[in-house]
């Protein structure tokens, strides 16, 4: 039987080490000095086994690989598309007391869901309800990304920074889902020390980060 990654496995190479996202445990787990040839007959299941892939060992060990084929252990995610712009050149301006009400709710219930479903959950979840929308925006796109930006840099003030980028991003999203937008949630990693991030993009535009504080990180999975 062909190997491959587990539901809710993504992996990417940072350095000289893989990093694994396990959506279901919630938790990332580093793979040091990996045999890349092997990780990557994983995406296409190609024939293998535990004795002649030593490598994979720990990562069966952990749930992260077991027998299967691709289409049996397909993921969530989709494809990863590189950001090459962000919107600081609009300015986050507008201080609606609705929008800013709606984004705090947002993020908060955001908070409370992430503490009783897992990552895998959410993960199926998000990529439903992204299929239902059209990839194309609406005229004057920009104008909303901008719009919803503001208001949760508005929100922060009251729900705080550090640490949110995850029910912030959540946010972003359904915010951008009720006006029938199409986004993508893109996790990433960095190593040296271990530090996990998330932003929203939409194609190859960064909607709630710097593109330049992106791209410290290497991108794990886009749901």
């Amino acid at each position: 039987m062909p190997l491959a990654l587990c539901p809710g496995v993504s992996f990417c190479i940072v350095n000289d080490a893989a990093v694994f996202l396990d959506l279901n445990a919630n938790r990332y787990f580093c793979l040091k000095q990996p045999d890349i040839g092997v990780l990557t007959s994983l995406r296409d299941a190609a024939p293998g086994s535990i004795a002649t892939h030593p490598i994979l060992r720990p990562l069966m060990a952990r749930g992260l690989v077991r027998e299967g084929s691709t289409d049996q252990l397909a993921n969530n995610g989709i494809g990863i598309v590189e950001a090459v712009r962000d919107l600081t050149s609009y300015p986050l301006t507008g201080n609606g007391k609705e929008s800013t009400i709606r984004a705090v709710l947002t993020e908060l219930s955001w908070s409370a869901t992430l503490k009783m479903r897992s990552l895998a959950s959410i993960a199926e979840t998000l990529g439903a309800k992204r299929n239902s929308l059209k990839d194309a925006p609406p005229d004057n796109s920009n104008g909303h990304f901008v719009e919803i930006a503001a208001a949760l840099e508005r929100s922060a003030l009251i729900t705080g920074v550090d640490g949110r980028c995850l029910p912030r991003s959540l946010a972003y999203i359904s915010l951008c889902r009720h006006r029938s937008i199409a986004t993508t949630l893109v996790f990433g990693v960095r190593l040296n020390p271990f530090q996990a991030h998330c932003w929203v993009q939409h194609k190859q535009t960064v909607l709630n980060d710097r593109l330049e504080h992106v791209r410290c990180f290497t991108p794990i999975l886009a749901i």
